[in-house]
Parts: structure tokens; C-alpha cells; sequence
């Protein structure tokens, strides 16, 4: 399990982005970066756990969870492959985590020391300039993926959400064929809705010939959906 095997993954990361893989490899010594491993159905980390460092996942998924006191989750987001976790947290110091990180089929991640992000690298200022930027160009995406979640949940009916969902999905992939990334329990988490009402309300789409679908894979029938 070495850095130089999952190279070509990180060069195609936000966060190493236009960085060649001499450079991703003197980041990653500067900032004592570790690969861990994870067990399925496993906490990456939990809420209220100390984020100490900046994580970035090389294989598996993670979703990121809140649980309340009766033990009900609702997702945040899944990661992916190649994306970042952990930042805000991270960077604002040695802040306690405000959800988990579960990995539901193991996987394995990348950690960087949040102390160093901000120490002066010895004699790479340029690259530590163009990895900042990236950060903040991580940061932004981010608030922007905050942004349209918050749409989502702000519609009232559990089939408001579903619609406005899909609908999002099938522009940010300019396909009315198209794969979601969560499973059906999943995406109840994700919406904030019941399980059996989301079921029934795609069912109804489906029936009234707006909607197909199969699994995680749906086919949107109309542009007026």
C-alpha cells in the first residue's frame, strides 16, 4: 500500500490539481501524509472525535452522517473516490467533528497533518501558494453543493424533493439517463424523508410516466419533470 500506486488518482484531484506527481509527493512528506486503512461498515471518524487532519479517500466511499440521540441518521453527502473530507473542521483548527464518517464497504484514506497546511513550506512557496488555492477552490465547491442540498429539503412534499433532486442530477450530468449515487435507503437519508413515502412517491412518478427507473439508474420521460 504505497503513495506511488495511487498517483495517477491524485493527480486528477481538486486538491493536487496541476501539480505533477513530484511535487503531489513532496506535499504529501511535508505533510506527514498516512494511508489508512478501513474495515467495512467502519468509522472513518465519529461525531465529536477531534479533526486533527485533512482526509482525501483513494478507495471505497464514505458517507458523511448525523446521528441524533435515538440513533436516526440522515446523510450529508457521500464521498467519492479522489474527493477531500474533514477540510472546513481541519483548517479551523483542532475543532471536534460535527458528524461521522462511516465507510460502508471499507476503504482507504489519505491523511495530511492540518498543522502543516499553514507552516511555510522550506523552499517551495509557489507550491504551497497553488495548494492553498486549490483549498479554496475546494472550499467553494463545497458551499455551492451546500447550497443546492439546502434546496432540495427546503420543498415541502417528500415528492417536491425527489423531483428537484433528479432534476439537479440530470442537469450536472446533461442526460436524462443517468446513475444516482445512493441507494433507495440512502437517498431517504439524504432527502430527510421517510423510506416507504419516498418509495411510494416514485412509484406514483413512475406510474404517471414521468420517471423510470431500476435501482440507482433513472431515465427522466419528460422536460417538464
Amino acid at each position: 500500500m504505497s503513495l506511488s500506486e495511487y498517483l495517477p488518482l491524485l493527480k486528477k484531484t481538486r486538491l493536487f490539481s496541476e501539480m505533477s506527481g513530484d511535487e503531489i509527493v513532496y506535499i504529501v512528506q511535508v505533510l506527514n501524509g498516512i494511508i489508512r486503512e478501513y474495515k467495512s461498515e467502519s468509522y472513518v471518524y465519529q461525531y465529536g472525535d477531534s479533526l486533527s487532519n485533512l482526509k482525501l479517500l483513494l478507495d471505497g466511499e464514505i458517507l458523511l452522517i448525523r446521528e441524533d440521540a435515538w440513533g436516526n441518521s440522515n446523510i450529508l453527502t457521500k464521498i467519492n473516490r479522489g474527493e477531500e473530507f474533514g477540510l472546513g473542521r481541519t483548517l479551523k483548527g483542532s475543532e471536534s467533528a460535527p458528524y461521522s464518517a462511516l465507510t460502508p464497504h471499507g476503504c482507504r484514506v489519505l491523511s495530511l497533518e492540518k498543522d502543516k497546511f499553514i507552516r511555510p513550506f522550506e523552499d517551495r512557496f509557489d507550491l504551497q501558494e497553488r495548494l492553498i488555492m486549490n483549498l479554496i477552490n475546494i472550499l467553494v465547491v463545497r458551499i455551492m453543493a451546500l447550497n443546492v442540498k439546502i434546496e432540495f429539503l427546503a420543498q415541502r412534499k417528500t415528492r417536491d424533493k425527489i423531483i428537484a433532486y433528479l432534476s439537479y442530477v440530470s442537469q450536472i450530468k446533461n442526460s436524462v439517463d443517468f446513475h444516482i449515487p445512493y441507494s433507495r435507503r440512502e437517498l431517504a437519508e439524504y432527502l430527510c424523508v421517510d423510506r416507504s413515502a419516498l418509495s411510494n412517491e416514485l412509484c406514483k412518478l413512475r406510474d404517471e410516466g414521468l420517471i423510470e427507473f431500476e435501482r440507482n439508474h433513472f431515465i427522466l420521460k419528460t422536460e417538464e419533470l
